[in-house]
């Protein structure tokens, strides 16, 4: 073979690469050559790839991978990789070239854009003159076309993340009275190619398929804030009154096999429910023939009344017990528990204030009578309080699920009440809470884990009070379209409540939330895969705006922070068109003990940071080991991002279109009131100006989220906020009581 021939291109298998990843890089061999190889990868000898050179590339790779189309048959999908940067050896040798001698040439390994998963068919074309033999004669290397790689990889395709939206659809266990909607929040790091619902009577077996390409963006009136959801409007035509509608959606992604998808398919198990991946099961009650509505006054009784308007109950234990599944309640104080027998049902019964009496006259109680004894129970529409510091409510352990929608949550309505020892979660399958005003949050309301309890939180479009000092929320499984002011922050469940079927939180959502003036010194707002026994896999962190005004800690840690004492790996992380101001965020560490954890299929895109860091195998003493967070250390997946003080612990590939500055010379991104940082007012505005720097940085179609938390359409910024504000057909303001089908 002539020398400077391209003998060989492969994706080399972790194990054989001596690397705790593989799938983002290649190993390509040239003939003849000696070690220390010069390298032209566009941007000229010895530098990585420009951006402004990516039409030049010297490599390029035609990837076919495995996808769906729209209808959610399989396919294969072309991608095009570029080579960006060459690989140095792990620690010691981190100074010197990933080089190797072959047996008749030299080897070199070389980082990528992006990755190429286990299965992917690859070819190759290197533009001559590439390569340089420095250690030779100068020659310069050949060029070469379809070159057909060996792909040797064992990286999975990446997963989609995805969960029902219970704002701004219908959830388990509801009654449907017309056309309803399944809506999905879903986000996939290669795109989502559509969300199928599939609705089927559970006795006719009449079937609706609506098939949803796009997501529709809905405000949550509590919060003030929007989210983005894939709805599907099914027609409650054909379905059988008084019967079951069983309910499935599956999310294909653009790139990913049939482990990639997410399908409610055969998944019932109620412990599991709170993930939002479970099979949806209604009752069709088209007719409106369903309804045993029983009515509770103060100064009514249980002895004598029947639950009519006219001789209604007294307590809100004597209605659910007399078969009730809508409880209306007059003006007064009503306590929630009772000690009646568990009543088993597929359906809500929901409390309400009766026609006429709102959240101000109907107050809920939740007192020392902890026990609620129903399967589904929803408080709606009800200002709620905290009877003393000894209460709260207890699911028993009995598959029981609670739910606060449309409540003001107002711990101390009747007086100063101290935080509970738990809170209204504890020992059921499920306790959320969609579109609730007031004091909610761990301080007042303990909504955090306990002992070994099983205790599972979701919080969607609500308000979360400011609290005196930092409480860490850390038994939750989602948190969309929420806004906070002040010390709420947001950690992995712990250890213990896995003892008690507490699912891993695989999946979680942390979306269109806005978090601003969080002034704690030592606390994260969001904390992920810190420690041992807390597996974060598979996370959506999208399109949120933080603000910190105080300390030196970062604004978040997703696998960043006490990785010395992480025995795990952290995968399938997307890190999307999120805003944080004021501190750093630590991400993808591997920076202690002897062992290289995976930290794969991360997906870091669009993102405003005040500064990102990333440690790995040169840290604590350094170790060579410790490679598994080298994908993001190398940029890959990683693209159109801003740092506005650089990254204090580099990447040492930051992908295409990022840009950035140096803590003693930021660059700036241009918001609009920039009140973060310490001693920071709080309370900014982070939408860019119309000449910031983020805005039209990011190529058409890469943020298919419908909306930012605004209501303002996705359209080319970086950040959580897009600069032109507008409202858009699909963004709406929903009421979910309008959605809850009264009669």
């Amino acid at each position: 073979m002539p020398i400077g021939e391209i003998t060989s291109v492969t994706v080399p298998h972790r194990s054989t690469a001596g690397l705790a990843v593989d799938g983002g890089f290649i190993d390509l061999e040239i003939e003849g050559f000696d070690e220390g190889v010069e390298c032209d990868l566009g941007s000229g000898f010895g530098n990585p790839l420009h951006d402004a050179d990516l039409s030049n590339a010297s490599i390029t790779l035609l990837v076919t991978s495995s996808g769906y189309s729209t209808d959610g048959t399989a396919e294969n999908v072309s991608r095009t990789l570029v080579a960006t940067h060459v690989a140095r050896r792990p620690f010691p040798n981190q100074a010197e070239q990933d080089q190797a001698a072959t047996a008749s040439g030299v080897r070199i390994r070389l980082w990528l854009a992006a990755n190429i998963y286990e299965g992917d068919t690859v070819v190759a074309t290197v533009r001559a003159g590439a390569f340089r033999n420095l250690a030779g004669n100068s020659e310069d290397s050949l060029g070469a076309s379809e070159i057909a790689v060996t792909n040797e990889a064992s990286l999975p395709y990446p997963r989609v993340t995805a969960k029902l939206d219970e704002f701004a659809g219908v959830v388990s266990g509801d009654r449907v009275n017309d056309d309803f909607r399944i809506a999905v929040n879903a986000v996939a790091g290669h795109g989502i190619s559509s969300v199928v619902v599939t609705a089927t009577g559970g006795t006719s077996g009449h079937q609706q398929t609506v098939i949803v390409t796009s997501p529709t963006g809905r405000q949550r009136p509590a919060s003030g804030l929007s989210a983005s959801a894939y709805e599907a409007a099914v027609p409650i035509n054909g379905f059988q009154q008084g019967k079951l509608i069983d309910c499935d959606f599956t999310v294909y992604p653009k790139v990913g096999d049939a482990n990639s998808i997410v399908s409610t398919v055969g998944r019932a198990i109620s412990t599991d429910e709170i993930l939002g991946r479970n099979r949806v099961t209604l009752i069709c009650d088209k007719n409106r023939l369903l309804d045993e509505v029983r009515h509770v006054r103060i100064g009514g009784d249980d002895g004598s009344g029947d639950g009519s308007e006219a001789a209604p109950f007294a307590t809100i234990g004597r209605a659910l017990q007399s078969g009730a599944n809508v409880v209306e309640l007059g003006a007064g104080v009503h306590a929630l528990g009772n000690l009646n027998a568990r009543i088993a049902s597929l359906e809500w019964a929901v409390i309400r204030p009766v026609d006429g009496a709102d959240k101000d006259s109907v107050i809920v109680e939740i007192n020392e009578l902890r026990t609620y004894r129903h399967q589904r129970l929803r408080i709606q529409g009800c200002r709620v309080t905290l009877k003393s510091s000894s209460s709260w409510l207890d699911g028993e352990h009995q598959g029981n699920h609670i739910e606060f929608r449309d409540c003001h949550m107002d711990s101390q309505w009747g007086g100063p009440v101290s935080t509970p020892t738990v809170g209204p979660g504890y020992r059921s399958d499920s306790c959320r809470f969609v579109n609730c005003s007031g004091d909610l949050g761990a301080e007042h309301w303990a909504v955090q884990s306990f002992s070994s309890s099983r205790i599972a939180y979701s919080f969607d479009g609500c308000e979360l009070v400011d609290s005196t000092t930092t409480h860490s929320m850390n038994a939750w499984f989602h948190v969309v379209a929420c806004k906070s002011i002040g010390q709420n922050s947001f950690r992995a469940n712990s250890v213990a409540s896995f003892a008690s079927s507490v699912p891993e939180q695989d999946g979680v959502f942390f979306a269109w939330n806005q978090f601003t003036d969080f002034r704690s010194s030592g606390r994260k707002i969001l904390t992920l895969g810190e420690t041992a026994g807390q597996p974060n896999h598979n996370a959506a962190i999208v399109g949120n705006v933080i603000e910190k005004t105080a300390g030196t800690s970062p604004a978040m840690a997703i696998a960043g922070d006490g990785t010395e004492t992480s025995s795990q790996p952290t995968n399938d992380i997307k890190l999307i068109a999120n805003t944080i101001a004021g501190e750093r965020v630590n991400l993808s560490y591997n920076d202690g003990g002897p062992t290289g954890w995976e930290r794969s299929n991360w997906f870091m895109i669009g993102n405003s940071f005040h500064q990102m860091n990333i440690k790995a195998d040169m840290f604590n003493g350094g170790n060579g080991q410790r490679t598994g967070g080298w994908p993001l250390l190398n940029g890959i997946n990683c693209h159109h991002n801003h740092y506005r003080d650089g990254d204090l612990f580099a990447q040492e590939g930051r992908g295409r279109d990022t840009t950035y500055g140096t803590p003693s010379n930021p660059l700036e991104p241009g918001y609009v009131d920039d009140r973060s940082g310490v001693g920071g007012a709080g309370g900014g505005d982070y939408t860019p100006t119309n000449d910031s720097i983020l805005v039209d940085r990011i190529l058409p179609g890469v943020l298919n989220f419908g909306i930012d938390l605004a209501g303002s359409p996705y359209q080319r910024d970086i950040g959580g906020l897009q600069h032109k504000v507008s409202s858009v057909p699909n963004v709406e303001s929903v009421s979910t009581l309008n959605l809850r089908f009264r009669p």
